[in-house]
C-alpha cells in the first residue's frame, strides 16, 4: 500500500510541476481557474509503461 501511495503522490507532484495551477502561460479558463488543468491533463485514465523492459500487464476495470 505504501508503494502505491508514494507512486500516486510522485505522479501528482510531477503533474503539478508540469502544469501548475494559475500559470499565466495558459489562457483557457472559461469554467474557472482550474479549467485549463483539466484540458492539459484531461479527465481520463491513462496507463503507460515507463520502464525500458516492461513486462506483460493485466488490467482489470470496474466502472459503475
Amino acid at each position: 500500500m505504501v508503494r502505491q501511495l508514494s507512486a500516486r503522490q510522485d505522479l501528482e507532484r510531477w503533474l503539478n510541476r508540469l502544469v501548475p495551477e494559475g500559470d499565466p502561460f495558459y489562457k483557457h479558463d472559461t469554467e474557472g481557474p482550474d479549467d485549463m488543468l483539466a484540458h492539459i491533463t484531461w479527465q481520463g485514465v491513462y496507463l503507460w509503461e515507463h520502464r525500458h523492459r516492461g513486462g506483460e500487464r493485466q488490467l482489470v476495470l470496474h466502472i459503475g
